[in-house]
């Protein structure tokens, strides 16, 4: 979600609101995550899952290369977005597919973001 690696979406957001954005969404989220007590890698397979069952094409991408940064693998991530196939059905689990195709590719090729 960070502009440094190109995704825009939120900026709106964070613009007109930038002391909420710092002071009390992005602490909300990371306690959370904190309180969850589930590893990084962990949390991140499985925001990327959610989103994908919901479909939000730039929270898949940014969360499916955050999980890449904690230490998943490929096989990993993907495997967090086939798990949707089972609530979602197809279409959600293979546009979230080829969302993530997207950004490891764009990972490979030398890319921060997709």
């Amino acid at each position: 979600m960070s502009r440094e690696g190109g995704e825009h979406e939120l900026d709106a957001f964070r613009d007109s609101y930038p002391e909420f954005w710092s002071d009390e969404l992005l602490p909300f989220f990371r306690r959370v995550y904190e309180v969850a007590g589930l590893d990084t890698k962990t949390t991140e397979l499985i925001v990327t899952s959610l989103l994908a069952l919901r479909g939000w094409e730039t929270g898949i991408r940014v969360h499916a290369l955050q999980a890449l940064d904690a230490g998943a693998t490929e096989d990993e991530v993907r495997g967090a977005v086939l798990i949707t196939l089972v609530l979602g059905g197809i279409h959600r689990a293979a546009a979230g597919l080829n969302v993530v195709e997207r950004a490891l590719a764009t990972r490979r090729d030398g890319g921060a973001g997709a």
